[in-house]
């Protein structure tokens, strides 16, 4: 009786004692979760101020990528006016060309009258029919060169007027060399119109390609900004993924995992009442 006595005093004192321990692991364990909940103030600023600038790197990106869709957008259009202004030029350069070359026929023309015109010529008259079949020339010839756009149309007004030079009473060599002086001065004045015209839309055409490969480099720098902006963002959503994922992992029941993964804490948290209770029922036996 008296060993019946002791052996369970004795047993309550280890279980009890072995509980109280248990326990008291137990809440230093709580304090120890609950501690950070009112400790790391900063973690959870520091966690709140990662969000913003992910939010803040988010809408950069969407910027960025806003402003080298429509600086692109801007290249081509700006790439097809530098291609019809260099369209317009390459006309104005074809209306140069054929301006000269009739300026050229013009002058070898006015070249070979004039050589003609160093023959002496008749004398002056004042025979009412000649001077009928002159006038009659003069009208015809520069008609004719008014037909073939050599002469402007205000031209044969001045000859039909008889104002300008033209003199109806004068031999039809020197009417024709005066015709053909004047073809020559329009056709050079043609020319410089040409010229200037084609100059001027050369600039023009300089001046959108160099607006378009601006554009062009400003949309390759826009996209390369982009693509940093994006890798930057990728970047700081990656440790967090990674630490997502690593609580998920870590907040998993323990029961649930394979033997070999559990804790060894929890194998020696719940083995220690059981060892215990087996040593007691060893001495009871």
């Amino acid at each position: 009786m008296r060993f019946f006595t002791d052996f369970m005093i004795t047993g309550v004192l280890q279980v009890t004692a072995i509980w109280s321990a248990l326990i008291a692991v137990a809440a230093i364990a709580c304090l120890l979760i609950l501690r950070p909940v009112h400790t790391h103030t900063a973690s959870l600023d520091e966690a709140r101020a990662q969000a913003r600038a992910r939010l803040r790197l988010r809408r950069q990106v969407k910027d960025l990528s806003r402003y080298a869709e429509e600086v692109h957008v801007a290249a081509d259009r700006a790439t097809v006016m530098a291609d019809r202004f260099r369209s317009r030029w390459l006309a104005a350069h074809d209306m140069v060309e054929r301006a000269f070359d009739r300026a050229e026929h013009a002058n070898a023309a006015e070249r070979r009258l004039a050589v003609a015109a160093l023959l002496p010529l008749p004398e002056p008259t004042e025979d009412p029919a000649e001077l009928a079949d002159r006038a009659r020339f003069l009208r015809r010839a520069v008609m004719a060169s008014c037909a073939r756009n050599e002469l402007p149309l205000f031209e044969l007004s001045e000859a039909l007027a008889h104002r300008n030079g033209w003199d109806p009473a004068r031999h039809p060599v020197e009417q024709e060399l005066a015709v053909q002086r004047a073809v020559l001065a329009a056709m050079e004045s043609e020319h410089a119109a040409a010229l200037a015209r084609e100059r001027e839309l050369w600039e023009q055409a300089q001046a959108a390609l160099a607006q378009a490969r601006s554009l062009r480099g400003e949309a390759a720098a826009a996209a390369l900004r982009c693509g940093r902006q994006r890798d930057r963002l990728a970047e700081s959503t990656r440790p967090r993924r990674i630490a997502r994922k690593a609580a998920i992992r870590a907040a998993a029941p323990v029961a649930a995992r394979p033997a070999e993964q559990r804790p060894a804490e929890w194998r020696a948290r719940w083995n220690g009442p059981t060892t215990v209770m087996r040593v007691i029922s060893s001495r009871t036996a």
